[in-house]
Order: structure tokens, then sequence, then C-alpha cells
């Protein structure tokens, strides 16, 4: 019995701890049940699955945190861009940016070199003549060189064969 109480406490206090990120972890009690709802569909959505019942509840606090900034961003001002429950929905700001974010350009890149064009328009839109795919996701590989080349051939083909094809970014 003694054993059983120390390690409730222990979840306990696991739960009740702020982990690095600043997120502070919350039990599910503390979650109102219509997020926890749009949790689990979102998992359910996103296939998530989590190694522990500790990991869930991080998970969820991380999911709770990011729905309190949406519903904020749409209690202020008027909007020019909008935001919306997406697969990074369970993780915090640092590890989207330590994951997805990690471009280190080649040393011989020039930010400041000049751009020579011929006669070109001042804008084109070119989702209104479809010759932008879906978005894909890259997810952790570090491809985003590839992913964006293979977004501008799909917008090439499209523009030269008026046919939009979906390539492969392996």
């Amino acid at each position: 019995m003694l054993v059983g109480l120390i390690a409730l406490l222990g979840a306990t206090l696991f739960l009740m701890k702020e982990r690095e990120s600043g997120v502070k972890v919350l039990l599910s009690d503390d979650v109102p049940s219509q997020v926890y709802d749009l949790y689990n569909d979102w998992k359910h959505k996103y296939n998530r699955k989590y190694a522990s019942s500790e990991e869930d509840s991080y998970r969820l606090s991380v999911f709770y945190g990011n729905y309190q900034t949406i519903q904020a961003f749409y209690e202020g001002p008027e909007q020019t861009y909008t935001l919306d429950f997406t697969q990074f929905m369970d993780i915090t700001n640092e590890e989207f940016t330590s994951t997805y974010l990690g471009l280190v350009p080649h040393e011989d890149y020039n930010p400041d070199a000049p751009v020579i064009l011929g006669d070109v328009a001042n804008s084109v839109d070119w989702r209104s003549s479809g010759a932008v795919g879906p978005v894909k996701n890259q997810g952790q590989c570090g491809s985003c060189w590839a992913f964006s080349t293979v977004g501008s051939l799909e917008g090439l083909s499209k523009i030269r064969d008026s046919n939009l094809q979906s390539f492969s970014e392996q």
C-alpha cells in the first residue's frame, strides 16, 4: 500500500511540474471536456500515439496551450491570416523550430548577390492558374530543399503542359 501511495505521489508531482519548454503539464481534470474531446479527435485524425500516459498528458497540455493561443488570436483585432488545428498542435514552438527550421545555408551563399531578370510581371498568383499543388508534409527529414524544388517543378510542368502532376521528393 505504501509503495502505491509513493507511486501515486510521484506521478502527481511529475504531471504538475513544469517542463524545460515552460509548458505546465496539466491533469486531465484541468482541461475542459470540450478541449479534451477535440484532442482525442485530433489524435485520431493524425494517428498520434504516445509511449506513456505521462507523455500523453504532456502533449495534451501542449495541445491545450496551442488551442488557447488560437482562441486568443481570434478574440483580438481583425486578422490578415488564419490559424487552425494542424498536425503540429502537440509540439511547442521550440520543438517546431528545432525540428523543422534547421536550414544551414551553404558557405558560398550570398543573399546580397544581384539577381538579373528579364521582362517579368510585377506579380503573378500561380494559385489562380492552378499551378500550385496541395501542401506536403516533409516531416523530420530535413529535406526542405527537395520539397521546394519539387513544388517548383510541379508548377513548371503545369505551366508548360497544362497538367499539374504530383512528383515524388525521393
